[in-house]
């Protein structure tokens, strides 16, 4: 039976495209008979999507009165939103707590001692990042600082005063850190003032100021200098599993009575994040090394050779400083590298492999499995 539905978000992003490929995907595969329209979700309001009649809509519904709105007038929505559940909306995202985790875990990883947030305070998925950020960072003892603003509030839209506001303020604030500061910022598009603030202010990233960012968009990522780290998020898979639900509820008229939360991805690691913050220059020398040639199959000995150790030395720094020993540092740059390969190229397993420092597809299958929780495969799936 033929299904009129409505994909309402903008395809001015990366995450947008992406959840509109997984939409279409599933449709083309499953419910061919689904009729699609798009609607852009920043040129056209509430009202003007709300006059239309289809059997069922996903979006992103990110406020009450939205989502209350869209409930009462279509029989089944379908909200893409990665917060905890605030309306009775079947909802599909990545957990917005998790990506702040996420990145509290790159940070502590690399040994950073003061940790800052930029977002948008009063938007629900911003301030959910900026809780896991700041609660995971507790967790080790340690504290982050938000840049907040009186007045400013995104919880009913982006503010009129904002951006009059928010360049002098964000100025001061980032010349008052101390330094390294380790900054994550709610996404990727934030990055843009940010640069020029820096440029401006003689603010070195990454030695001054260590940016984060999230969705890896590479128009905002690989557009920098230097590139812009970024955590990614499945949004193919949110937009695949969005349509999955949506089909379920039309053939039940049943909706789940749980919220369907994906996990976010792992840091794609860039320039703007690569500063050893460690006092021993001979460790740093090592990691500089690995970072350089992981995919060559360089071994401990020759890392030991590059950094003027002796190998038993070596091991024992990265114990003390990484916890780690140095093959694990080559294998986590190589998973790296491979996990780059399947999101972006349609190489062979065996061809990514190679590529990647591993000796075969099925060695790279079963440490990929072991590292990261999931097949190749399956991480693919979710970002293609």
């Amino acid at each position: 039976m033929k299904k009129r539905v409505l994909v309402w978000i903008t395809l001015g992003n990366r995450v947008g495209r992406d959840v509109f490929r997984g939409i279409y995907q599933y449709a083309r595969l499953h419910s061919p008979q689904w009729d699609i329209t798009h609607l852009e979700r920043i040129q056209n309001e509430l009202d003007t999507v709300l006059s239309w009649e289809f059997d069922g809509v996903i979006g992103p519904f990110n406020r009450q009165a939205a989502a209350e709105a869209a409930d009462s007038v279509y029989p089944f929505c379908i909200n893409l939103h990665g917060c905890k559940p605030f309306n009775r909306l079947p909802q599909v995202g990545t957990r917005d707590y998790d990506i702040g985790v996420v990145a509290a875990d790159y940070f502590l990883d690399r040994r950073f001692d003061h940790f800052g947030y930029f977002g948008s305070p009063g938007l629900r998925l911003s301030d959910e990042r900026w809780e896991g950020y700041r609660d995971r960072l507790a967790a080790h003892g340690k504290k982050a600082v938000q840049l907040t603003a009186p007045g400013i509030d995104w919880s009913q839209g982006k503010p009129l005063n904002y951006w009059g506001w928010v360049r002098p303020a964000l100025k001061n604030w980032l010349l008052e850190q101390p330094r390294p500061f380790a900054l994550f910022m709610e996404n990727d598009a934030r990055a843009g003032l940010l640069y020029k603030l820096c440029r401006e202010n003689k603010l070195i990233i990454p030695n001054d100021i260590v940016l984060l960012g999230v969705n890896d968009e590479d128009i905002f990522c690989h557009n920098k200098n230097p590139p812009l780290s970024s955590i990614q998020v499945p949004s193919h898979m949110a937009g695949y599993r969005a349509a999955q639900m949506l089909d379920r509820i039309f053939k039940t008229r049943k909706p789940p009575r749980k919220p369907l939360f994906l996990e976010p991805g792992s840091v794609v690691e860039r320039a703007s994040t690569v500063l050893f913050n460690i006092p021993d220059p001979q460790l740093v020398k090592a990691l500089r090394f690995i970072t350089d040639n992981a995919t060559n199959r360089i071994s401990v000995d020759q890392i030991a050779r590059t950094a003027g150790l002796s190998r038993r030395v070596l091991e024992k720094r990265f114990r003390i400083f990484l916890h780690c020993s140095p093959q694990a540092e080559v294998r986590r740059k190589q998973i790296e590298a491979a996990q780059t390969a399947l999101r972006e190229t349609d190489l062979t397993l065996e061809q990514i492999a190679e590529s990647a420092g591993f000796v075969s597809g099925n060695y790279l299958s079963q440490t990929f499995k072991k590292m990261t929780g999931q097949t190749p495969g399956t991480y693919r799936r979710n970002f293609r």
